[in-house]
């Protein structure tokens, strides 16, 4: 199956609430970075060809899921839902990287209650989380796409992103017209 990512996003009152995950305990970018910049992968995450556990980013087939047998059950799912029921390839039919199909879902608070009630609830739940003790270690309690949304900020007010010199240099290259598969030594 592929590493199938699931996002949701929830209208607040202020910031959207955004996750954005996948159903595998890494994401397929994770293989490609580690290739540009040369590096082994973590251990007990990438499966090669013989199914077992490797770190050379150009041996991995597969990820393992996330959760145990929970992650593997959402990563089913998320694979018939985007792959069988909207008419596209799943499991070993895929042949390119983009050759998967994807699933839109849209649903107004509407159908079930009134808009300012929904808005009243989820602010009362974030406000509720928010004010949570932290685990060790951790400065407070993130909500999904939090993180993600103030690193956007900082660097908008900086006006520029800081891209790793491996990245930028692979990045180059598929920009002066070099075939980013033969880059990033992807197989599919």
């Amino acid at each position: 199956m592929g590493i199938n990512p699931l996002c949701v996003g929830i209208p607040t009152r202020t910031n959207p609430i955004i996750l954005d995950m996948t159903a595998a305990q890494k994401p397929w970018g994770e293989v490609n970075l580690a290739r540009v910049e040369n590096r082994p992968l973590a251990p007990d995450t990438f499966i090669d060809q013989a199914g077992k556990f490797t770190t050379d980013p150009a041996a991995v087939e597969a990820i393992v899921p996330f959760g145990g047998a929970k992650g593997y059950g959402l990563n089913l799912v998320i694979e018939i839902l985007t792959g069988a029921f909207v008419g596209a390839k799943m499991g070993l039919q895929v042949s390119e990287v983009y050759d998967t199909g994807a699933l839109f879902i849209a649903l107004s608070p509407e159908l079930f209650t009134d808009t300012e009630t929904f808005l009243d609830s989820v602010e009362t739940l974030k406000k509720e989380l928010k004010s949570s003790r932290p685990l060790a270690g951790f400065p407070e309690v993130y909500l999904p796409g939090e993180q993600g949304d103030a690193l956007c900020k900082a660097n908008t007010q900086k006006g520029s992103i800081e891209v790793k010199d491996e990245i930028w240099d692979a990045l180059c290259k598929y920009a002066d017209g070099a075939d980013i598969k033969s880059i990033l030594n992807i197989k599919l």
